[in-house]
């Protein structure tokens, strides 16, 4: 459960749901985890950090998406 909200990026209710459990009892397990690891008193000597990009489709664009008007169909502002 806690690899999974980690390393996933899972929110809690996600989580909770996949479990049968309720959210804050999710909470709770998270927060007593972290607070047991940062109790402990380890000798670091590797740091490990999780620099992975995940790519992003983002819509293509083309002519036929956009609306482009031409000048000759735009009205013109009535001179005073």
């Amino acid at each position: 459960m806690i690899l999974m909200y980690w390393r996933e990026y899972r929110t809690q209710f996600h989580i909770a749901q996949t479990y049968g459990l309720s959210e804050a009892a999710v909470s709770r397990t998270i927060r007593a985890v972290e607070d047991a690891l940062t109790q402990c008193q380890w000798q670091v000597q590797v740091v490990v950090v999780d620099a992975a990009e995940c790519p992003v489709e983002r819509p293509q664009k083309s002519k036929r998406t956009a609306i482009a008007a031409k000048r000759s169909v735009i009205p013109k502002k009535p001179r005073c």
